[in-house]
Protein backbone atom coordinates (compact mmCIF):
# COMPACT_ATOMS: atom_id res chain seq x y z
CA UNK A 1 0.00 0.00 0.00
CA UNK A 2 1.48 3.50 -0.75
CA UNK A 3 0.75 6.07 1.55
CA UNK A 4 -0.28 9.80 0.79
CA UNK A 5 2.14 11.72 2.91
CA UNK A 6 -1.19 14.54 3.06
CA UNK A 7 -3.03 12.17 5.03
CA UNK A 8 -1.93 10.66 8.45
CA UNK A 9 -1.10 6.79 7.99
CA UNK A 10 -3.75 5.56 10.61
CA UNK A 11 -6.34 7.37 8.77
CA UNK A 12 -5.67 6.12 5.36
CA UNK A 13 -5.77 2.32 7.32
CA UNK A 14 -9.08 2.78 8.34
CA UNK A 15 -10.08 3.82 5.01
CA UNK A 16 -8.04 0.38 3.52
CA UNK A 17 -9.88 -1.69 6.10
CA UNK A 18 -13.15 -0.11 5.51
CA UNK A 19 -13.21 -0.20 1.85
CA UNK A 20 -12.36 -3.96 2.04
CA UNK A 21 -15.39 -4.83 4.14
CA UNK A 22 -17.56 -2.52 2.05
CA UNK A 23 -16.07 -4.60 -1.14
CA UNK A 24 -16.86 -8.06 0.70
CA UNK A 25 -12.90 -8.69 0.23
CA UNK A 26 -13.52 -9.45 4.02
CA UNK A 27 -16.71 -10.46 5.04
CA UNK A 28 -19.06 -8.21 8.01
CA UNK A 29 -18.90 -11.33 10.40
CA UNK A 30 -15.27 -12.73 10.08
CA UNK A 31 -12.32 -11.49 12.04
CA UNK A 32 -10.28 -8.78 10.99
CA UNK A 33 -6.78 -8.94 10.47
CA UNK A 34 -4.33 -9.34 14.00
CA UNK A 35 -2.86 -5.73 14.69
CA UNK A 36 0.31 -7.76 13.55
CA UNK A 37 -0.42 -9.09 10.90
CA UNK A 38 -1.84 -6.19 9.12
CA UNK A 39 1.00 -4.13 10.26
CA UNK A 40 3.68 -6.73 8.21
CA UNK A 41 1.31 -6.59 5.63
CA UNK A 42 1.28 -3.16 5.38
CA UNK A 43 4.88 -2.31 6.49
CA UNK A 44 3.66 -0.03 9.36
CA UNK A 45 4.40 0.03 13.32
CA UNK A 46 1.98 -2.18 14.85
CA UNK A 47 0.82 0.68 17.30
CA UNK A 48 0.18 2.86 13.66
CA UNK A 49 -3.01 -0.27 13.42
CA UNK A 50 -4.04 -0.89 17.10
CA UNK A 51 -4.16 3.29 16.44
CA UNK A 52 -6.91 2.85 13.64
CA UNK A 53 -8.79 0.12 14.80
CA UNK A 54 -9.29 2.02 18.47
CA UNK A 55 -10.58 4.72 16.02
CA UNK A 56 -12.74 2.52 14.11
CA UNK A 57 -14.41 0.95 17.23
CA UNK A 58 -14.80 4.11 18.78
CA UNK A 59 -17.11 5.42 15.53
CA UNK A 60 -18.56 2.36 15.09
CA UNK A 61 -17.09 2.54 11.17
CA UNK A 62 -17.91 0.09 8.64
CA UNK A 63 -21.10 -1.22 10.33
Amino acid sequence: MDFNANKAIYLQIAAYVCDHILLGTWKVEDKLPSVRELAVQLEVNPNTVMRTYDLLQQRNCCQ
